[in-house]
């Protein structure tokens, strides 16, 4: 899996510089070409040393499972031993991280619409973790629970999520969270991108 992993990786990284290249036999080229140099930024998720050491060799990047706070200093090191460039790096405490955050006039009216697909996402992500503790593990077994819970999963109102950017430094979301139909997706980015970025705008 890792080796794939790596593969992609490289596939994607010639894709982003807009120029030709070979791939599989046949002569491909994305078009167009990313709007930022290089393409956009990449970063790796995972709670391995194997991850970590992967992120820092490819440039890339890392955020964590969670919890293990020799991984930041394993993920320097590695960077410097590959000569690249260190990325973001994020190592949320256990149970304390937001990875599908989003943004609504109403939450009671979002979590009604969206939370059959987060639950799904949570329930599938459960499933598939076992007992493994991660920073964004969720027991619930209903919408109610999960938007009780304040984890991984939340909805927030513009203002609340400028507090929360503020304060955390990032917000993290996943517009297609859990199959969530692309509407909604974008009822939410538009409100990130129209009401919460330019508050937190300095100029």
């Amino acid at each position: 899996r890792g080796k794939r992993m790596e593969e992609c990786l490289e596939v994607l990284r010639r894709a982003f510089t807009g120029e030709p290249f070979d791939y599989e036999g046949r002569r491909v080229q994305v078009t167009p070409a990313p709007l930022t140099p290089g393409g956009p930024t990449l970063l790796m998720g995972g709670g391995s040393k194997i991850s970590v050491r992967r992120a820092a060799r490819f440039g890339m990047g890392m955020i964590t499972q969670g919890g293990d706070s020799t991984l930041q200093t394993l993920y320097e090191e590695t960077c410097r031993e590959a000569r690249t460039t260190p990325g973001m790096f994020v190592n949320p405490p256990l149970g304390d991280s937001i990875n599908s955050g989003f943004v609504a006039l109403d939450p009671d009216q979002a979590w009604a619409e969206m939370g059959p697909y987060l639950l799904h996402d949570a329930q599938m992500y459960a499933a598939w973790l076992g007992g493994a503790a991660t920073a964004t593990q969720s027991s619930a077994s209903t919408v109610e629970e999960l938007r009780a819970e304040q984890g991984s999963y939340r909805i927030f109102t513009p203002e609340d999520a400028v507090e929360h950017i503020r304060s955390r430094g990032l917000l993290l979301t996943q517009p297609l969270c859990g199959g969530l139909p692309p509407k909604l997706a974008w009822q939410s980015l538009e409100l990130l991108f129209e009401e919460v970025l330019p508050a937190l705008d300095p100029a």
